[in-house]
């Protein structure tokens, strides 16, 4: 997995700690490490989309572990989404 390895490392690590402390708490990440690595992946994919909060990020990872085998729905129709 490429973690960016520049100045932007914090804001990813906060989403990671975000999301994961969520998930811990709400007993589903029963297996971290896995869950871990899911979500580092879904927040690096979200990075890629251009995201770049780290709410939204974890935001991000958090929905794809609660709805898996799911694709994680484009910023702009979640927006969309949000409104109804």
């Amino acid at each position: 997995m490429d973690w960016p390895t520049d100045a932007d490392i914090p804001l990813l690590d906060a989403a990671l700690r975000i999301a994961m402390e969520y998930l811990v708490q709400s007993g589903r990440a029963e297996e971290y490490a896995p869950t871990e690595q899911a979500v580092a992946l879904v927040l690096l994919k979200s990075w890629r989309r251009g995201t770049r909060h780290p709410v939204r990020l974890a935001n991000d990872a958090i929905w794809s572990v609660e709805n898996p085998g799911l694709e994680l729905p484009s910023p702009r129709r979640r927006s969309s989404a949000n409104k109804r």
